[in-house]
């Protein structure tokens, strides 16, 4: 899956709600805003919104690296998780492009 890689995040720590620990590694990337129409909702989307994506312990390392942001070819496989299937991403197809954004355009 081609995407564009906008940060990493770990977190980890305890629920103050529950007091049980919890971990999680994520990738958050660009997506297209898509506009949809339903009978009784509309949503008009322009640009761009961010996204997060499970990432797999042994691929944390990758990612740790990665200069952002960067273009991506992401390696995906699915977990369970409560009583679905979740996407991780596992790993990189190819190499990452860094995308400079230093530059002014006006």
């Amino acid at each position: 899956m081609k995407a564009t890689a906008i940060g990493f995040l770990e977190m980890k720590g305890k629920s103050k709600a529950t007091g049980n620990d919890y971990h999680m590694v994520q990738l958050n990337i660009l997506t297209e805003n898509k506009s949809a129409n339903a009978t009784n909702m509309s949503k008009i989307g322009v640009g761009y919104e961010s996204f997060s994506l499970a990432i797999d312990e042994s691929a944390k390392a990758k990612f740790m690296c990665l200069t952002y942001p960067c273009n991506v070819d992401l390696v995906l496989d699915h977990r369970p998780r409560g009583r679905n299937l979740e996407a991780v991403v596992t790993g990189l197809a190819g190499e990452p492009v860094f995308i400079d954004i230093s530059k002014r355009l006006c």
